[in-house]
């Protein structure tokens, strides 16, 4: 039992430092303007629009990833495959009602509700398996 505790610990750990990662892509909002038309012309505004989506997204992502690892390498591959395809449609459905509403703002914000769906899902099955 204690491996697989350590086991859990470490896939928290990689989903915690996936999250903030994903995060950091964030720090492009901190870019003064000048630098951002600089860099991406006169897509910046648009660019920068949909920074933060994004990097939610990516966030939720690595909030899944942990599980999804933990969940393969124990040999639960069926239960991660499955997780996957039951989110699948969340994920669909949120992005594109997300790119109707708001474009590619509202598409990030559609992926990280699929994956945070993914996120809590994945870990609820660790938690009951180990």
């Amino acid at each position: 039992m204690g491996a697989r505790v350590e086991a859990v610990r470490i896939c928290i750990v990689f989903s915690a430092f996936c999250f903030v990662s994903a995060l950091a892509c964030g720090i492009w909002l901190l870019v003064p303007e000048e630098y951002l038309v600089l860099l991406l012309g006169e897509s910046a505004a648009a660019a920068k629009a949909i920074v933060l989506p994004t990097a939610l997204a990516l966030g939720a992502m690595g909030i899944a990833t942990g599980a999804g690892y933990f969940l393969r390498a124990n040999g639960e591959l069926r239960v991660a495959t499955t997780l996957k395809l039951l989110c699948f449609p969340v994920s669909l459905a949120a992005v594109t009602w997300g790119t109707l509403v708001a474009a590619a703002a509202g598409a990030q914000v559609g992926l990280m509700v699929g994956e945070l769906t993914r996120s809590v899902l994945a870990w609820g099955a660790v938690r009951r398996r180990f």
